[in-house]
């Protein structure tokens, strides 16, 4: 089977849910593996005929960056009701 690297942010985002699902339940198997001439943690995601390995550091940055968007929503001024 063939392996790939691949960042978090490079699936789309159903894939990306489905990925992010099973590593917050711990169904995704980890290893290290050579990623940008340096030695990192990652999970394998298999899909069809490749395995995917993916770093752990990819799945963290992308995280905070959807909880300071959804922060950002959240700070986005009320809409007023009409008088009536």
């Amino acid at each position: 089977m063939k392996r790939v690297v691949k960042d978090y942010s490079k699936f789309s985002v159903t894939i990306q849910e489905d990925i992010y699902a099973m590593y917050s339940n711990n169904e995704l198997e980890r290893t290290s593996f050579l990623y940008k001439n340096a030695m990192v943690d990652g999970v394998i995601y298999a899909m069809s005929a490749q395995l995917n390995l993916i770093p752990l550091s990819s799945i963290y940055t992308a995280s905070i960056d959807r909880l300071e968007n959804n922060d950002q929503i959240d700070e986005l001024p009320s809409i007023a009701e009409d008088e009536e």
